[in-house]
């Protein structure tokens, strides 16, 4: 029952198992590994060395065969990693080995071990090493400073443009992990820290900007775009980051605010002038609404005196009127009574 429980759990796990003879060569083997190899099963499930040796590929064969000598003159772990060629459809696969000699007082007699077929492995290897090559020939040509850091903040990478921007060398950040601390400028250290804490908390972390010292004392403001990498779990696995230099931005930003303050002083004061200039016209204007007020009583008595002026002389010319028919009646009888005379 043991050896049937370690029997399927060999198979389930994908491993092939093989013992082989060292004074014959012939290999005992599951009979999964005659599938691995593309090769008809045998019932005896023995595999002639030659076979085996036959299915690897040329180019790693000189590989595992030191490898095999190793482990059993040394008495080394083996453990090689190669290709094989399928005898069925001459499909390329990668396998791994695992194994060991058994040894008795004349020597080694035996080489066990176990076969596990990690194509998949390889292929995804060989995809991220992929992804990174092109990630790194587009980093290393690029105009912005691109780091890749572990969660310890270790660098995997970090482009040459690093030293354009920040005075310091790729191998100086990968050899010193808390230098960038160390060069952010005191006034950001709280804006840095909190976007730390972001990372690991959130999937998206917004653009940051920062200044830093250059090696030669300058500071520079960064612009920091970064995504935070994550596996199929969930774990954070670090971020990959791109950083700008915007200190000529900021520069202009700095002279519009500077200009834009200096307009709103230049309004402010104008608006003063205004508001005075205003407040002394709103005292003239007093002063001409009191004007006006008291010329218009004076043009009101002046109407008043010309309408008593208008009815004294029309009172005038009635009287003149009325003394010269006085007159005339006077003359009249003073001539009736002189002709009476």
């Amino acid at each position: 029952r043991s050896e049937e429980r370690l029997s399927m759990a060999i198979e389930l796990a994908g491993l092939c198992t093989w013992d082989i003879d060292l004074a014959t060569g012939d290999a005992i083997v599951s009979e999964s590994h005659f599938e691995m190899l593309g090769l008809p099963k045998a019932g005896d499930q023995i595999l002639p060395f030659s076979q085996w040796e036959s299915r690897v590929h040329p180019d790693d064969l000189t590989k595992v065969l030191r490898a095999m000598e190793d482990a059993r003159t040394k008495g080394s772990f083996y453990a090689p990693e190669y290709r094989i060629i399928r005898a069925d459809n001459q499909e390329i696969r990668w396998m791994i080995d695992f194994g060991q000699c058994a040894y008795d007082k004349s020597g080694a007699l035996h080489f066990m071990g176990m076969t596990l077929d990690v194509t998949e492995r390889k292929i995804a290897e060989q995809k991220l090493h992929e992804s990174e090559e092109r990630y790194r020939v587009v980093a290393d040509n690029t105009y912005d400073w691109e780091w890749w850091r572990t969660p310890e903040g270790r660098y995997k990478y970090c482009s040459p443009s690093c030293f354009r921007i920040s005075g310091y060398t790729p191998h100086q950040f990968q050899s010193r992990p808390e230098l960038i601390d160390t060069i952010i400028h005191q006034e950001d250290v709280s804006t840095w820290r909190v976007h730390l804490q972001h990372l690991s908390d959130s999937k998206e972390c917004p653009l940051i900007e920062f200044r830093i010292y250059r090696a030669d004392g300058e500071i520079r403001w960064i612009g920091h775009a970064c995504q935070p990498i994550y596996d199929k779990s969930g774990n954070y696995l670090g971020e990959r980051a791109s950083n700008r230099d915007i200190t000529d931005r900021k520069l202009v930003e700095q002279q519009r605010n500077e200009y834009r303050d200096s307009l709103e002083r230049m309004v402010q004061e104008r608006t003063s002038q205004l508001q005075a200039a205003l407040s002394q016209l709103e005292k003239v204007n007093e002063g001409l609404k009191k004007e006006i007020a008291v010329r218009k009583k004076a043009e009101e008595s002046l109407n008043a005196q010309t309408i008593n002026l208008e009815e004294a002389n029309t009172a005038l010319k009635i009287i003149l009127k009325r003394r010269e028919a006085d007159k005339v009646e006077l003359e009249d009888r003073v001539l009736a009574n002189i002709n009476e005379l």
